[in-house]
């Protein structure tokens, strides 16, 4: 898709554009696991492209986070890397 340039000049550029893609689309190192982030105000509620493409993420092991606030993406995502490092250290035990 072509760019955009706005009124103060600044260029907008559309990266992905699948239906349903999340608002950050990341991979969490040191593993790569993925990350699909997307955020919603207070009554704001996923269409059903997100979720479809919110649940392929999940099926393959991707970390799926809907948050109000940079503070609660930052919590799952601490979460989750605490969750993966246990995981690591049970694995490594056996």
């Amino acid at each position: 898709m072509p760019d955009k340039t706005r009124k103060d000049g600044k260029r907008l550029m559309r990266f992905g554009g699948a239906k349903g893609s999340p608002d950050v689309l990341g991979c969490i190192p040191p593993h790569g696991r993925i990350l699909a982030a997307e955020a919603k105000g207070p009554k704001g509620k996923l269409s059903e492209d997100q979720n479809q493409f919110l649940e392929v993420i999940r099926s393959v092991g991707g970390l799926v986070v809907v948050f109000e606030s940079v503070e609660e993406l930052m919590e799952a995502i601490t979460a989750a890397d605490q969750e993966q490092a246990e995981e690591t250290r049970k694995s490594e035990k056996k």
